[in-house]
């Protein structure tokens, strides 16, 4: 027997999962034991296709002739949410709903080819490679070694499918937005890529006075190229959706219901992400804030406190000298510096505080502490990135199921003087 993989993570379960887990592969070779194992990682955004070569790996077999590697520490950082559109704009903004973009970040193959190299002699072997479908986010160690993904498979009424953070009772979970909000969900589509599935359909229905006024569905289908097209962004913002269902938008909507179904436009394949309207009276600016999640996809939360803006500068100076010493006769005026900033760089900040959370929200809000990527956009005004200043967060109970909440972010630009 050759060399071969005799342990990887399909071993435990076929289908996409997030790249930056514990991804185990164990190489051995029952005949003879190499000098070294070798091990070439393939990426590709086509199924029919290997791809290019990203990494090449020499591994020392250990004292059972074995060598063990984790993909993870490769592949962690080149999957991840989409950020932008294929027209360059920012995705939370998604009209309709769309491929993952061509850039082809959201989800990607990934093949691992197992080889041996014995004095000065590498030998690869094609027909052992093994194919994973990867997105970016991550499972915790206390999950255990192959944590299943299958939650998150579009494969029943019982499954999560949008991949979200938010907890989900046996149907659906809850998601205050106001009229101005914007946002996406991600789905996708396991078909071709190792979890089969019927969906074919993504429905949203408009609810009005607790009666659904729209009940609209779209194809989206199974696609073999690219791959990323498997992902399937869906636009969940009230302000999307006003765009989305054009001039049959009711204002005074109550409720919109997101689900994936079968080709009948019926039978549900995913709970559903139920969009309940936040409209509460405020007198000044709400924040919204996005972040990547660890699933793969983007959440969100509505900071509707008064945002506290502060302003801070960092200033570097140098001494000149005063008055003019080359002139015939020696001066200087009243407003001449000695000391001048030759360097001056603004930071903006915001404390947001939002008094009644419920304990979803709440719980929420650690996945946006942890994120890489975090997004924030005051009003209606554009998606700025920012930064967490906030490392942990105090939850103080205002009433009965909802808390209070606050933290603060720092907008992740400098702001020029």
């Amino acid at each position: 027997m050759a060399v071969a993989i005799t342990r990887d993570p399909l071993d435990a379960f076929t289908g996409p999962r997030p790249a930056n887990q514990k991804l185990i592969f164990t190489l051995y070779d029952s005949a003879t034991t190499p000098d070294r194992y070798v091990v070439k990682v393939y990426e590709s955004d086509d199924v029919l296709s290997v791809g290019t070569q990203i990494a090449k790996l020499y591994l020392t077999p250990n004292t059972n002739d074995r060598s063990h590697f984790d993909l993870s520490d490769i592949v962690s950082d080149r999957v991840s949410a989409p950020t932008a559109t294929d027209g360059g704009d920012i995705v939370h903004g998604i009209e309709t709903i769309s491929d993952s973009p061509a850039d082809g970040t959201g989800l990607k193959k990934y093949v691992v080819e197992p080889g041996t190299y014995t004095s000065g002699t590498e030998t690869m072997d094609t027909a052992g490679r093994v194919t994973l479908y990867l997105l970016g986010g991550v499972e915790q160690v206390s999950a255990g070694l192959d944590p299943a993904f299958r939650r998150f498979y579009p494969t029943a009424a019982t499954k999560n499918s949008f991949l979200t953070d938010r907890e989900f009772d046996s149907k659906t979970t809850e998601i205050f937005m106001a009229d101005e909000d914007e946002g996406v969900a991600a789905l996708m589509n396991t078909n071709t890529i190792g979890a089969v599935t019927t969906l074919n359909k993504i429905r949203i229905q408009v609810l009005v006075d607790g009666s659904v006024d729209q009940d609209q569905t779209s194809v989206i289908g199974t696609v073999n190229n690219p791959i990323s097209d498997n992902m399937h962004l869906i636009p969940i913002g009230p302000k999307n959706l006003a765009a989305y269902f054009g001039g049959l938008w009711r204002s005074d909507w109550d409720k919109v219901i997101i689900q994936g179904v079968e080709s009948d436009g019926r039978t549900a394949v995913s709970k559903s992400l139920t969009i309940v309207r936040d409209c509460r009276p405020i007198k000044h600016d709400a924040v919204q804030l996005a972040w990547k999640n660890s699933v793969g996809g983007w959440d969100y939360l509505r900071f509707d406190g008064r945002p506290q803006k502060t302003v801070s500068t960092e200033t570097k100076a140098y001494r000149q000298t005063l008055g003019n010493y080359d002139a015939a006769a020696y001066s200087y005026n009243t407003w001449d510096r000695e000391r001048t900033p030759y360097h001056i760089t603004g930071k903006e900040s915001y404390n947001l505080t939002n008094r009644y959370f419920t304990a979803s929200e709440r719980d929420l809000l650690q996945y946006a502490l942890r994120s890489k990527d975090v997004q924030y956009r005051v009003a209606s005004g554009d998606w700025l990135p920012c930064t967490i200043q906030t490392s942990s967060y105090t939850i103080q109970p205002a009433a009965s199921q909802l808390f209070e909440v606050s933290l603060t972010i720092e907008l992740a630009q400098d702001i020029r003087c």
